[in-house]
Formats: C-alpha cells, sequence, structure tokens
C-alpha cells in the first residue's frame, strides 16, 4: 500500500551572474544537482538520462527514500533546461524546467518542477504525509534555490 504524493512547485528569482553562466551550471546536470541537499547518489543512464537517488525523508513516522530519472535537454538559444519522467525507474514521476533570461541585473530564473510520488504506508494517512512530505520537498527546493544563489553572487 502507497500514499500518493502529488508536488507543484515554481519559483522566480534573480542574480547577477550572467545568463551564459546561469545556463551552464543549470545544462550541466551534475553540477547543478551537487547544490541540491540529500542527494544520496546521481548516476549518469546515459544519453541525457540520470537517476537520482535521495537521502531517506519522513513524514508521520514513514521514512522512505525517493527514487526517480529523467531526461534532460538543454536548449542555450531559448535559455532553457527541462527534464521529463522516464517511465518504471523508483518511486516517483518528475518533470519540469529552468527558465532562464537576462535581465539589465544580471538573470531572471524561473524553476518549475511537478510529480508524482508514492510513499509507503497506509492510504488511511495520506490527508497527513501528504502535506508532510510537500513541506519537506518545497524545503529541499528553497535550499537549493539558496545554495544555486550563493554560486551566482557574482557578475560574469
Amino acid at each position: 500500500m502507497s500514499v500518493p504524493v502529488t508536488l507543484k512547485m515554481t519559483r522566480q528569482f534573480r542574480v547577477p551572474a550572467s545568463p551564459a553562466r546561469v545556463f551552464e551550471v543549470l545544462a550541466d546536470v551534475p553540477c547543478s544537482v551537487s547544490h541540491f541537499p540529500k542527494v544520496r547518489k546521481l548516476e549518469d543512464l546515459g544519453e541525457g538520462v540520470y537517476r537520482w537517488e535521495l537521502e531517506e525523508i519522513g513524514a508521520a513516522g514513514i521514512r522512505h527514500e525517493v527514487v526517480y530519472a529523467c531526461r534532460y535537454i538543454s536548449d542555450m538559444t531559448a535559455g532553457s533546461v527541462e527534464w521529463t519522467p522516464i517511465e518504471n525507474i523508483g518511486n516517483g514521476q518528475i518533470s519540469g524546467y529552468w527558465q532562464i533570461s537576462g535581465h539589465e541585473d544580471g538573470t531572471q530564473i524561473e524553476f518549475r518542477t511537478d510529480g508524482r510520488l508514492q510513499i509507503p504506508g497506509p492510504g488511511l494517512l495520506a490527508p497527513i504525509v501528504a502535506p508532510v512530505v510537500r513541506e519537506i520537498f518545497s524545503g529541499l527546493i528553497d535550499e537549493y534555490i539558496a545554495n544555486l544563489r550563493q554560486t551566482f553572487q557574482t557578475r560574469n
């Protein structure tokens, strides 16, 4: 039995670094992921596909490791990095994008991610587990953005 959890998160922010520098970091999946907290392992499966393994997360007395895989496609001209889920790998399906655009003070960045996770546990716990898991992921995303902002503090 498992508890389904849906995720929808968007963040927008500006950094002083150039769009080229921001794209360089975000399009380099291992470099970008190195800023994400609680990643136990990132495995390159080839052809732009990466498998993520996160450290265990906990909610309502249930602890579980989240595993998923995504295909990444980067387009420097469009200023975008997109990821789409790979079916049948792990317990999550995650999609999203980075949208990068020049701004007079550096770069405007938009982050969006949507996902579905299957957390083991009785369905009766869904009203408790789902909001807690969303809050944990929101905190991870906020920490990820903070780490990236630190990297992009210099104008170059």
